[in-house]
């Protein structure tokens, strides 16, 4: 209890000045601890850069972020407009977000961030791990649109079709 007690009045001291202990051992206690942090935060770091599916959001997403507003340029259809997205948000809810805009499904959309591919195994990282921040620019490709018309698609394709009848 007496450890607990001398544990907590020492990691409240960094955010607490005024409860700060001056003693060496205390500050080397602090820094032992700022050690300890630092490596939980690269073991969390590492292990959720692995592309897997969560079922509970990442640790980093339960961290106070930024909210973003984000110029989506879209190439086709040409469309250009700005999202409004949270640090700690995942690449899939980017994709989810830009496919509701697009009127398409998620699995349909290619998005390009500083001249690189964020490939499907990157949906599960937050934004702010894939250096994505406020007011960069995301390119998106709709690389089929299941909703729209089929007809139209074959008449906007370029006709090769001969007709055998008179």
């Amino acid at each position: 209890s007496n450890a607990m007690h001398h544990v907590t009045r020492t990691a409240t001291a960094l955010s607490a000045p005024d409860l700060a202990l001056q003693s060496p051992a205390s500050k080397s206690q602090v820094h032992a601890i700022e050690r300890l942090l630092l490596l939980a935060d690269c073991y969390i770091t590492t292990t959720e850069n692995m592309s897997f599916q969560r079922s509970t959001p990442p640790h980093g997403a339960s961290f106070q972020g930024d909210q973003y507003a984000l110029q989506i340029c879209c190439e086709q259809p040409r469309s250009d407009f700005a999202l409004q997205v949270h640090s700690n948000e995942t690449v899939l809810s980017l994709r989810q977000k830009i496919a509701l805009r697009l009127s398409t499904t998620a699995d349909y959309i290619q998005l390009h961030f500083n001249d690189q591919l964020l490939q499907t195994m990157n949906n599960y990282k937050l934004l702010r791990h894939m250096f994505i921040e406020d007011t960069n620019v995301i390119i998106a490709r709709v690389l089929f649109n299941p909703t729209s018309n089929m007809t139209d698609t074959y008449n906007s394709m370029p006709s090769q079709r001969q007709t055998y009848w008179s």
